[in-house]
């Protein structure tokens, strides 16, 4: 069965750019037509079908074309991930309007805020360094430390050294 297409503006289907909160993010996606709405979320990999899959949020508010906040309905997807796409489009149960979407992507770096451990004098004992990150959008990786610019990665956020080194190069990475 082939369904027809809604001729509807999708300027009256927006979704928020994502905000983030302890490594996951979450979007608005906001409905002004007088349609209901459907949307899918997609993860990291895989395609969107266009036939299966969609959840259904009727419009109990009656949305009026240009209308005011309070005709507008709103939806909160929560949970979701780097790589994660929305999609949303508008139904009068029959067909359907052009999809709008929304890729869900950490844009900022991860921060060293602080390494620990290096001494300012000349020492024959081990030395540790200590390193403090954050990731304030997908969080950061199991093994997100790295003590020799990027050539090997490890979990923990420490790395002792047992004789003289130099050229010590500290990187640290998200999701």
């Amino acid at each position: 069965i082939q369904t027809g297409s809604l001729n509807v503006s999708t300027s009256d289907l927006t979704i928020t750019d994502p905000e983030w909160e302890q490594g996951k993010a979450k979007v608005t996606i906001t409905n002004a037509s007088n349609y209901d709405m459907e949307y899918q979320i997609v993860k990291m990999g895989n395609e969107l079908n266009p036939d299966t899959g969609w959840t259904t949020i009727e419009n109990t508010n009656g949305g009026i074309e240009g209308g005011t906040t309070e005709n507008r309905t709103q939806t909160e997807l929560t949970e979701l991930e780097h790589g994660d796409t929305v999609y949303a489009r508008l139904t009068d149960g029959t067909n359907v309007s052009a999809t709008v979407q929304k890729q869900i992507q950490d844009t900022v770096n991860p921060s060293i805020t602080t390494v620990e451990g290096n001494p300012e004098n000349w020492t024959k004992e081990n030395v540790t360094l200590k390193v403090t990150a954050q990731d304030n959008e997908s969080g950061l990786q199991a093994q997100a430390y790295s003590f020799d610019g990027g050539q090997s990665w490890q979990a923990e956020n420490t790395k002792t050294y047992e004789q003289n080194t130099q050229g010590i190069v500290i990187k640290v990475r998200d999701i």
